[in-house]
């Protein structure tokens, strides 16, 4: 393979571009690199002598493509680029197939996106209501959830579709609801509780993957779970790794057959996968036999020497950093445009960039872009600005308008990201900066995507992309009836591999991983709905994590049997007629001296270590030394330590070695508690424990052996076959040893399932939410399992406690907002109020008595409290605008609209308690109503 020179490739993003006059579409006005764009999106104006670098750039790699097109591999990577005849619709067979199926059978249709999944689900849907039957159709996403509910409103007429989510609620009783997982979900609870049919025949769960999300997917197992068999389920998704092993498991759940359907062949669309060189130079990603093209081999390794060979900055020695410089965007579109590869999706990695490079790119001159399209923009634009004007003050109002492109990703307004996908979806826009958000859900046509790093982000980090989401991602490119092909371009950045991104191409989807875990709502609506914890074990033990668990438990007890076996064998063929449990008791007594002997200690300091680990628990006090001067209450226990708070009420670490006394009374893990607990030590009304002493510790160590040493002599027979039995008792112990390690291993399994759902329980049994030991749900337990939010069991006891219902709806909102804001982000530094402040302390302590509970049921600990999420929501609700807002906080307009859609719905929530607690619930209404105002309240949510 040949191609052109590449003239440009030392080209960084630093290059001098710009032009100064300000022009139309075809002609405008370049923009210097990101190095020089302002972090709120707009360029600044170049200087006057690096006007046409970006035009002369531009040309350059406009050259390079009009030579590479006479090359053979080229051309037949460009062959038939372009947009499809029009053509009839015709269903897929597979598509026919599992309609066929969906009226007999739970069906999981899996298919690249754009191959018809929807038209399945459309389809269904129509029969159903047509014979005057009910369908639920889930999603994972609001703005997904609304695109449906307008699409199926405008296909099957407004009166027979309804819409609930957690801020909105239409119809609610239409034959056809369109709702989040979340809402299906609490549904299926509601429906169990109160003993009812669940009012649906068709159970439609789109973009199923979802069950791997790590937040949200314990969600989609439950709802599979506890969807009665009698409906039936279709699920959609483009990535599902192990189809028919997630398929099994939805038969053997639900008991009822799961077909999985999935599309053969190529996609409806093929995908071509091409490299870009810095110079603007293309070539196929794979060569002729599909595998990776030796050309960008040779490239990338040649550049590699370049750079390490190469002085850093200031003589600091060679510069190491993987990967190649990024293309300016204006020479990306430039060289995108050349090769007639545009309307592009180009994925970045952060907001911040995917900003600048639209500013970039939005002033450089490109050719064959016409005012009629800016015209045409303006359109869009002014016409959903009456929907939603929030849209008109947006920053980038003049750089989509007047440059074509735009940035895509969390940080904007969903109104603001409707437009761009309006825009996009009427082709409009030549290019979208995205960050990977724009792979979940979003449907708009693009002809390429471009991915310039292999890396994503998650949570803290960075790693690298993985099949599932290169497949998201890719999806995108090449729409049904809009392109005969699409392309995935892999463009020069600093973490780029092309060759792993082609071998992800191969790739099968990740298989699915499970999220389920226990929490309070699940387990307060299971208990409330089936009344033991047996029932309650039993569905946590069909979660598609324990099916692995389940097959590891079959094989093990295989091997226990195989063991027991063997030793009844050996001790038939030596004439023993013993039972096997005598040959299981001597090896448990076995390994209980060797356990005790091990374990006794060899000195005074060591007895009293082990006395402290034993005695020091919550909820005691100990001394720093021997006196009663120094005196911490015990919280927690943090290894070979401590976490308490001295009489003071500083709060303080502590080694065991360091404690002198302990004293007997166990007390809560409440302030007043303590302070009693502290006072009776004071006034010499505590009872010291007695400390142990190293002989008496061996002495009980001693008299356990010697008792062992008799049971152990009792197990064989008579005098004349005690030598003959004992002998062959003890020659089978690798036997008896493997049968108890291996039930010791499988009661472990078992329990695993369920003993997340017990901490929990006891949890709430200590504030009187369950009675344990009844196994049954109390009146307050009954109002707390409706609180679907984060952290019922927190945001409970401050209903409880009456902290809700003395605030005011500001306060109310602000409260709420430190629990639903990410506990990570920084939502600005607005003032606190004396009266939130206050508030915010007695929360903070209540928070503190649940998360001690917690930790002595060994629960992991919940996210810290975001204090500066409550000064904004409390300030949104008491009436500041939105520009002021954004302004006072400098956060992400997108980053606010989530923290109080969440603030809004979890105050919903609360709002829904009018007779249990109806003052609380008077305060939430006011609060939601405050803050679930334009532009938070809006159909364009996410």
């Amino acid at each position: 393979m040949t191609r052109a020179r590449r003239g440009d490739r030392g080209r960084r993003r630093g290059s001098p571009a710009g032009r100064k006059d300000r022009r139309d579409d075809e002609q405008q006005d370049s923009r210097p690199p990101h190095s020089q764009t302002r972090s709120d999106g707009h360029a600044r104006r170049p200087e006057a002598h690096t006007r046409t670098s970006a035009a002369a750039a531009a040309d350059s790699a406009s050259r390079v493509a009009a030579r590479q097109s006479r090359t053979r591999p080229l051309r037949q990577l460009l062959e038939g680029i372009g947009a499809p005849d029009p053509a009839p619709f015709k269903p897929d067979p597979f598509q026919l197939e599992a309609l066929a199926a969906v009226e007999r059978e739970d069906v999981l249709v899996t298919a690249p996106t754009g191959s018809g999944k929807t038209w399945i689900a459309r389809e269904e849907i129509r029969r159903l209501l047509g014979q005057g039957k009910r369908v639920w159709y889930t999603s994972p996403l609001k703005a997904l959830t609304n695109s449906k509910f307008h699409e199926f409103s405008a296909e099957f007429g407004g009166e027979k579709v309804g819409i609930l989510t957690g801020d909105r609620k239409e119809r609610s009783d239409a034959p056809l609801i369109v709702g989040t997982t979340e809402v299906y979900r609490n549904q299926l609870f509601d429906a169990l509780r109160r003993g009812e049919q669940l009012l649906a025949d068709l159970v439609v769960l789109d973009e199923a993957h979802y069950l791997a999300d790590e937040e949200r997917g314990h969600v989609w197992e439950e709802a599979i779970i506890l969807t009665p068999p009698r409906v039936r389920m279709l699920l959609l998704s483009a990535t599902v790794g192990r189809a028919e092993e997630f398929a099994d498991w939805i038969a053997e759940v639900r008991e009822h057959p799961c077909r999985v359907i999935p599309r053969p062949g190529a996609r409806p669309v093929p995908l071509r996968a091409a490299f870009l060189f810095p110079d603007g130079g293309l070539t196929p990603l794979l060569d002729e036999r599909g595998h990776f093209n030796n050309e960008i081999a040779r490239f990338i390794q040649t550049s590699k020497g370049e750079r390490q060979g190469s002085q850093g900055r200031y003589g600091r020695g060679p510069q190491r950093r993987p990967g190649m410089p990024e293309m300016p965007p204006s020479i990306l579109l430039a060289a995108l445009g050349s090769y007639d590869l545009l309307p592009a999706i180009i994925f970045l990695p952060t907001r911040r960039r995917c900003d600048e490079a639209a500013a970039e790119a939005a002033f450089a001159p490109r050719r064959g872009v016409g005012p009629e399209r800016r015209e045409a923009r303006r359109r869009v634009l002014e016409e959903l600005s009456e929907q939603y004007p929030e849209i008109r003050k947006h920053r980038h109002w003049d750089m989509v308008l007047k440059g074509g492109v735009a940035s895509h990703h969390a940080g904007h307004l969903p109104a603001w990201k409707l437009a761009i996908e309006h825009l996009m979806s009427a082709g409009l826009l030549d290019a979208i900066f995205a960050t990977m958000t724009v792979a979940a859900g979003v449907d708009f046509p693009a002809r390429t995507v471009v991915l310039e790093n292999i890396d994503v982000r998650r949570g803290q980090g960075w790693q690298t992309l993985s099949a599932s989401q290169l497949q998201q991602m890719t999806g995108r490119a090449g729409r049904r009836g809009r392109d005969r092909v699409g392309f995935i371009v892999a463009a020069p950045g600093q973490h780029q591999n092309p060759q792993k991104l082609a071998s992800l191409l191969h790739a099968d989807p990740d298989p699915l991983e499970s999220q389920f875990r226990a929490t309070y709502t699940t387990l307060l609506n299971l208990l409330d709905a089936y009344g033991t914890f047996a029932q309650v074990r039993e569905i946590a033990e069909r979660s598609y994590a324990r099916r692995d668990a389940a097959a590891e438990a079959a094989r093990i007890e295989r091997a226990r049997e195989e063991a027991e076996r063997r030793l009844q064998s050996k001790l038939k063929e030596a004439g023993c007629d013993l039972p096997p449990e005598v040959a299981r008791g001597l090896e448990r007594l076995a390994s209980a001296r060797s356990r005790l002997l091990e374990d006794a200690p060899q000195t005074r300091t060591d007895a009293y270590l082990r006395w402290l680990d034993k005695e020091v628990v919550p909820g005691r006090v100990v001394s720093v030394g021997r006196g009663t001067r120094r005196l911490v209450f015990v919280t927690e226990r943090r290894g070979d330590g401590l976490a308490g708070v001295r009489d003071n009420g500083k709060r303080v670490t502590l080694a065991l070695e360091r404690i002198g006394r302990v004293w007997e009374e166990t007390h809560a893990l409440s302030e007043s508690a303590r302070d009693a607990a502290f006072d009776l030590v004071q006034t010499n009304r505590a009872t010291p424990l007695r400390e142990p002493r190293l002989r008496e510790a061996r002495s009980s160590t001693e008299e356990a052996v010697a008792l062992i040493n008799e049971l152990i002599e009792s197990l064989a027979g008579g005098d004349g076959e005690r030598t003959r039995c004992e002998e062959a008792l003890w020659s089978v112990m690798q036997e008896a040893e493997s049968i108890e390690r291996l039930g010791r291993r499988l009661e472990t399994l078992r329990g695993e399932a369920w003993q997340p759902f017990e901490r929990r329980a006891r949890a709430l049994h200590h504030f009187g939410y369950l009675d344990f030991f009844a196994e049954r749900v109390t009146e307050r337990g009954r109002w707390l399992a409706d609180l679907r939010l984060d952290r019922p069991l927190l945001v409970g006891e401050a209903i409880g406690r009456g902290l809700f219902a003395s605030l005011d709806a500001p306060r109310a909102a602000g409260l709420m907002a430190a629990l639903a804001a990410d506990a990570e982000r920084d939502y600005g530094e607005l003032e606190l109020d004396d009266a939130l402040i206050t508030a915010l302390a007695k929360f903070d302590r209540i928070a503190y008595d649940v998360a001690s509970v917690e930790w002595q049921q060994e629960i992991e600990p919940a996210p810290e409290i975001n204090f500066s999420a409550a000064a904004t929501a409390a300030r949104w609700a008491a009436g500041m605008d939105w520009a002021t807002l954004v302004r006072r906080t400098r956060a992400e307009e997108g980053d606010l609209f989530r923290m109080l859609s969440r603030t809004g719905e979890s105050l919903l929530q609360v709002s829904n308690l009018t007779d249990a607690h109806p003052e609380a619930a008077r305060v939430a209404a006011e609060a939601a109503s405050a803050v679930l105002r334009e532009p938070v309240r809006s159909e364009a949510a996410v």
